[in-house]
């Protein structure tokens, strides 16, 4: 599958792991990783219908009761505008992790007393409860 940001063309790379199709080897890093850190995940559990579209996020975690996108670099606009509006539509926090899990930058937007908030975190913060 190919596809195109900011200007240059990507070939993702479907990678199974734990009897799991990803569609990018980022996203089995990932999965790889909550293991090792003995974190439960689930894999494109379900989408939400914004807009004149379907959203799937790439994980739920429920240890933690939130979703987690997956990005091999800095989101677009658009791609935090669905991740916002998950999180609206939901009431759950939606994560947003850019590159490779040991290293990644991870946001959240998440709403709190009815209004929407965004705060920068660790990857750590995915695997339990703060």
């Amino acid at each position: 599958m190919k596809y195109e940001r900011y200007g240059r063309v990507y070939r993702s790379c479907r990678t199974r792991y734990a009897g799991v199709l990803f569609w990018s080897r980022l996203e089995s890093l990932w999965a790889r990783w909550f293991d090792r850190h003995e974190a439960v995940w689930s894999y494109e559990p379900r989408y939400f219908r914004i807009g004149d579209r379907e959203y799937t996020p790439d994980f739920y975690l429920p240890g933690v009761q939130a979703y987690l996108e997956i990005k091999p670099d800095a989101p677009t606009g658009k791609e935090l505008w669905l991740c916002r509006m998950t999180a609206e539509w939901s009431r759950l926090p939606v994560f947003m992790g850019v590159g490779f899990p040991w290293k990644a930058e991870v946001g959240c937007f998440e709403v709190v007393n009815d209004r929407m908030t965004y705060r920068g975190c660790s990857p750590m913060n995915l695997l339990c409860k703060e």
